[in-house]
């Protein structure tokens, strides 16, 4: 999926299922923003884990399966643009 972060503070909400035990990775991937910042978040909408800003992102194995959030964003200081998050 593509993106654009528009504004600082603005931040994009991919909701995804996954499933318990299957390593998912899951990335972000700039196209004119500079520094994205990938989070992986629980149906809860609490973090799970974070990508440093600018790094492609990470592995997760669930060890439940349902509903979570890939959530994209711009590191501080870093202006706006577009990106593609996948899982």
């Amino acid at each position: 999926r593509t993106g654009n972060i528009e504004a600082e503070g603005d931040r994009d909400w991919f909701a995804t299922t996954l499933e318990a035990g299957i390593t998912y990775d899951l990335g972000v991937r700039g196209g004119t923003l500079d520094q994205p910042v990938l989070t992986l978040r629980g149906a809860d909408g609490a973090p799970i884990q974070v990508a440093a800003p600018g790094e492609a992102g990470f592995a997760f194995t669930p060890e439940a399966g349902g509903t979570y959030y890939l959530e994209v964003a711009a590191a501080p200081g870093s202006a706006g643009g577009s990106y593609t998050v996948s899982a």
